[in-house]
């Protein structure tokens, strides 16, 4: 009996993890579209501001009001940015070595030994 009790409240203290768990993913799922979202319509608005009014009168107060939109961005993405391209890097430098090592990017004919 006390084992069916002990298995019940385990049960169902796994059960509310899971739910809590499954509940901090929907909130930062919904979190990350709603900042997208308003980045989206923040860009644009912008856009159409500019077109609207023209470049010279409206620039100054579009860049005092919108830089923490466009550097905040900026930096979050030079870290994934910068890790790419430094990738595709190596991955070619890695090649060009192998190729280098292995003789890979020549034609090269077969070896014949004099004397034999």
């Amino acid at each position: 009996m006390a084992t069916t009790d002990l298995s019940a409240r385990h049960n169902a203290a796994l059960e509310r993890q899971t739910a809590e768990r499954k509940q901090e993913e929907d909130e930062k799922a919904t979190a990350w579209a709603f900042i997208w979202t308003l980045f989206g319509f923040k860009m644009a608005s912008v856009i159409v501001l500019l077109y609207w009014i023209g470049p010279g009168e409206f620039a100054f107060i579009v860049g005092a009001t919108t830089w923490p939109w466009l550097v905040i961005p900026g930096i979050a993405l030079a870290g994934p940015i910068g890790y790419r391209l430094r990738l595709r890097r190596v991955r070619k430098r890695r090649e060009e070595l192998r190729r280098a090592e292995f003789h890979l990017g020549h034609r090269s004919r077969p070896h014949t030994s004099k004397g034999a």
